[in-house]
């Protein structure tokens, strides 16, 4: 077994869950925001 490819695919596919993880938080976070502030407009 090639030990480069498994790691190189590991890292690329603990980046990728990372990845979603934070964007799902901060679309979350974007949405609540949106939702919170849509009474009050702020510049």
């Amino acid at each position: 077994m090639c030990w480069g490819a498994f790691f190189a695919g590991l890292c690329a596919t603990m980046l990728l869950i990372a990845v979603i993880v934070i964007g799902g938080i901060w679309l979350a976070a974007e949405m609540s925001e949106i939702i919170d502030g849509a009474d009050e407009p702020r510049g």
